[in-house]
């Protein structure tokens, strides 16, 4: 370990560097340089080897590059969000099996490791079953334990439908440094940042006013536009507010229908952002405590239309791998749904992994044709045309009893998307595909749309985007 020469006050926090202090309420010592690594993954729940493995591959390099400490998101040995996974049994003993082995995998590394995972409750019998945790791990021991104080029961969160919650933050010995460990949703109850709040307590406060530490936050926090800077204002105002620097570590990647973004990062006590990691993709950041960098010069757009690009492809790429899609098929029809959900999957996925339907009608226009041709072959995916005329008039003879002599109406275009949802599913069956629908979220919401039709697919890839962002 290398000792670097340095002032700390009598809480153990460093002060060198930060202008002018009291000398009668400091101790000169040896401070130990403290390199941290933050470790963004994308995980995949229930896939306690894959994310085992992939912990303990990353912890290695990260004691290659000299990192003391290797931190990674809430629950990485897991996967976020297990759901009802955390009911049966055999779930909540292979989680208990995988936290073995990576303490037993990483025993020699000389690193300790900050990781998320489940935890039996402390008090069985009583409460909640499990606990969602931050567990700090080196040389073959468990070294601290902190559980999820603030549990969200809002929006895609229902945590308090499994877990019991912790009673407060805790303050973890990091090789000769103290620091507090809290868990994504601790860290959102700022009374001096939210107009309202969704809690009584919060932790964060009640630790750092007795305990100035910097702050670790490892969270599994999804992306929504709009919450990107909002988190980083947030995170920011903690930072200035107790005047200590902030770790947070965020999962990265899609699992079913949440999107996370990743941007994990760095602030110091000013709430400058030191050190930011990437959107949308695996990333880690290595840092020298006592030697902070200094502030990022330009922070991405992390709301904007090619952030929600990413994480459509993002959402995509996983849930189609983690589900054990190889390819994908969708309907081209020439209209800007269609041609907007094709780029993402052959981004996502591949453009050879894509195959276009163009199903034609008599109602189907030369222009639409064309423009559906085009689109492909500037994605190169591949395409296949159907012409469903056929398809259709025998649909209309069949219903010519009940159907003879009534004014035209939906039902006429109706029956053609249903057709054509019937072929996705078809080739779908046939050969593996994961069929894509394509409505976005203003035809889903009014109804626009065709029940066993253009309805039809495993994932709506755009159906969280109003017509007007297509």
């Amino acid at each position: 370990m290398l000792l670097t020469p340095g002032v700390r006050d009598r809480r153990g926090l460093l002060v060198s560097g930060h202008g002018a202090v009291d000398r009668k309420e400091l101790i000169y010592d040896y401070i130990p340089r403290m390199q941290i690594s933050l470790h963004q993954i994308n995980t995949t729940v229930a896939d306690f080897s894959g994310n085992v493995g992939k912990i303990v591959s990353l912890a290695g390099k990260a004691r290659e590059s000299g990192s003391s400490l290797a931190i990674f998101p809430e629950l990485s040995l897991t996967g976020y969000p297990p759901l009802d996974l955390l009911t049966n049994p055999n779930f909540t003993r292979r989680s208990a099996d995988a936290l073995q082995s990576l303490i037993a995998q990483t025993a020699g590394l000389g690193l300790s490791l900050l990781v998320g995972t489940i935890l039996p409750s402390n008090t069985p019998g009583e409460g909640k079953p499990l606990h969602n945790s931050a567990v700090l791990i080196k040389g073959g021991r468990v070294l601290g334990i902190h559980r999820k104080v603030l549990l969200p029961t809002y929006d895609v969160f229902d945590e308090s439908r499994y877990f019991e919650p912790g009673r407060e933050l805790s303050l973890f010995e990091l090789e000769g440094w103290k620091a507090g460990v809290s868990i994504c949703e601790d860290a959102w109850n700022d009374k001096t940042f939210w107009l309202t709040r969704q809690y009584h307590l919060d932790p964060v406060e009640e630790f750092l006013s007795s305990n100035p530490a910097p702050l670790i936050n490892i969270a599994a926090s999804p992306f929504s536009r709009g919450k990107g800077h909002l988190r980083m204002e947030m995170l920011a105002n903690i930072a200035r507010r107790f005047k200590t620097p902030v770790i947070y570590v965020n999962q990265v990647g899609g699992n079913d229908s949440l999107v996370f973004d990743g941007r994990s990062l760095v602030m110091d006590e000013s709430g400058r952002v030191v050190a930011l990691g990437k959107g949308f993709e695996e990333d880690m950041l290595l840092i020298d405590l006592l030697n902070l960098p200094s502030p990022v010069t330009s922070i991405p757009d992390m709301d904007g239309t090619e952030a929600v690009y990413k994480a459509l492809v993002s959402g995509l790429g996983d849930y189609a791998a983690k589900c054990g899609f190889p390819s994908a098929v969708l309907g081209l029809s020439g209209g800007i749904d269609s041609s907007l959900t094709a780029a993402v999957a052959a981004d996502a996925m591949g453009p050879e992994n894509v195959l276009g339907i163009l199903m034609s009608s008599p109602f189907t226009s030369p222009e639409s044709v064309t423009d559906a041709e085009t689109l492909a072959y500037n994605l190169k995916i591949k395409t296949k045309t159907i012409d469903i005329s056929n398809i259709y008039t025998s649909y209309l003879n069949e219903l010519s009893d009940g159907l003879e002599g009534l004014p035209g109406n939906a039902t006429e275009e109706n029956i053609q998307a249903r057709i054509r949802g019937n072929i996705l599913m078809a080739l779908s069956n046939r050969f593996g595909h994961l069929v894509l629908s394509t409505g976005n979220k203003s035809e889903l919401a009014t109804g626009y749309c065709t029940l066993y039709g253009d309805m039809s697919g495993g994932l709506a890839v755009i159906s969280d985007l109003y017509k007007g962002e297509v």
